[in-house]
């Protein structure tokens, strides 16, 4: 009796898991994070150490599962697991990888934060991608800029290169970095500190060339910096006031 109890209670919380009417939009290219504020695609309001699920319909081609947020104190978010749900609700396997088929999937997001405002998941329709990006945050403290990025798997990478923008069309570049190895099929995690003292709206991202002679961008996140003369203060990208100089948007997984 024990057991069969456990087993309706474990079924119960899967089902309620996969019980919304969330729906998640396939993007051909990466979607800005204001693209998915104004398109409706995020989930607002004040998250912390949670878990959201999306419905995700199937294609004939596989799709990665993705999420952007913003943060309004400038704390990092962490997505810690991925679990997909068949459209029966039963678990098929962790990852943001959902494969091709012509039924509708539950993905789960685990997420880990302190305090975010707007969670926003989407998916990019994959294709033969040279890297698996895992995640990218960026924070200015100190006079340096402080980048974490992440790859989940990454094939034939000759380096990346941190690149920089005021308006997110024009980009420059910062630094080159090594790949951990040219191939690897888990994680590789990179710290980042620069010099870096430009005032105002700051976008960075990062660059992935491969031996082949290919080009893929990660996500871009958004930093505001303050001015030398200013007193710390400023506002974010909606308008919101933070006082600490740290402003945060994540895109990743």
């Amino acid at each position: 009796m024990k057991t069969l109890m456990l087993f309706l209670l474990l079924s119960t919380a899967s089902f309620g898991q996969c019980n919304t009417n969330r729906f998640m939009q396939p993007y051909l290219a990466l979607p800005s994070f204001f693209g998915l504020y104004f398109a409706n695609q995020c989930i607002s309001g004040a998250i912390r150490d949670t878990t959201i699920c999306v419905k995700i319909p199937r294609t004939n081609q596989g799709q990665i599962a993705a999420f952007s947020y913003s943060s309004p104190s400038g704390q990092p978010a962490f997505v810690t697991a991925v679990k997909q749900y068949n459209s029966a609700c039963i678990f098929i396997e962790n990852g943001t990888l959902v494969q091709a088929g012509n039924d509708t999937v539950t993905v789960c997001y685990t997420i880990q934060a302190q305090l975010i405002d707007n969670f926003c998941p989407y998916s990019i329709m994959a294709g033969g991608l040279a890297v698996d990006w895992c995640g990218i945050y960026a924070y200015h403290s100190d006079g340096n800029l402080k980048m974490r990025f992440s790859t989940c798997s990454n094939s034939g990478t000759k380096y990346f290169d941190i690149i920089t923008s005021t308006d997110a069309v024009s980009w420059t570049s910062l630094i080159n970095v090594l790949p951990e190895v040219e191939t690897k099929s888990t994680e590789s995690h990179y710290n980042i500190c620069i010099p870096f003292n430009r005032g105002g709206s700051n976008y960075f991202a990062v660059r992935e060339y491969d031996l082949n002679g290919g080009v893929h961008v990660s996500p871009i996140v958004f930093v505001e910096i303050p001015y030398p003369s200013n007193d710390g203060s400023g506002f974010d990208l909606l308008g919101r006031r933070v006082n600490d100089g740290n402003y945060l948007f994540y895109v990743g997984k």
